[in-house]
């Protein structure tokens, strides 16, 4: 819950402590973290010139920088992440934030049609 410990979890994730290959996983741990998702996403814009130079020369691991956006669930999000890699490059990326955009826009799409229902549901079944 402490948005302090997962912005100074992100940095860390980036220092000589943590192999290259690991940061992606913290980044995937913070966008699950309902407290960490936004802190996860604005850590990727403010920090994409490293996370290219790191992971933008082909695999698979720059992709999983983006992957963490996918909980979003308004279309201005959608359109937030839309408008970033417009701007910015994202080698082999490019699927994956397609994929990324489209399910921000299916969350947003389901949580407006079945809000209230879920919202009903939880309230009968939950203790």
């Amino acid at each position: 819950k402490d948005k302090n410990l997962i912005k100074r979890t992100l940095e860390y994730s980036f220092s000589e402590h943590v192999r290259p290959q690991d940061t992606p996983a913290v980044f995937a741990y913070a966008g699950d973290n309902r407290f960490g998702a936004e802190l996860a996403w604005e850590f990727t814009k403010a920090n994409w010139d490293e996370i290219l130079e790191r992971y933008g020369k082909g695999g698979h691991l720059l992709p999983r920088m983006v992957k963490p956006a996918v909980v979003f669930t308004t279309k201005e999000k959608a359109e937030d992440v839309r408008k970033f890699f417009k701007t910015h490059d994202a080698p082999g990326a490019e699927r994956a934030i397609e994929q990324v955009i489209e399910k921000i826009y299916s969350n947003a799409d389901w949580l407006a049609r079945d809000k209230n229902k879920i919202k009903a549901w939880l309230k009968k079944n939950s203790y």
